[in-house]
């Protein structure tokens, strides 16, 4: 998975679950948003909750891009740095 992509994103209808846990096992970091309370809304930010990454978790949705932004654009840089 990690090799695929830089951020996963979970969508706000339904929460990732198990691919919320594979992705972190992985190193891949996860962009939680949920504008509901249903269980499945909830699952990925009790996920980065549970793991102490409070800053993957957006309240609404322009904060979640600018958090998935931010993530791939460290990921580009650290690529760029490690190849100059």
């Amino acid at each position: 998975m990690r090799e695929m992509c830089d951020v996963a994103l979970e969508t706000s209808i339904d929460g990732g679950g198990t691919t919320s846990y594979e992705a972190l096992y992985a190193g891949l970091p996860m962009v939680h948003w949920s504008d509901g309370w249903k269980v499945m809304q909830c699952a990925g930010g009790s996920i980065l909750t549970a793991a102490g990454l409070y800053e993957l978790i957006a309240d609404s949705i322009d904060e979640s891009v600018d958090i998935g932004v931010r993530l791939g654009a460290d990921k580009v840089s650290s690529v760029v740095s490690s190849s100059a």
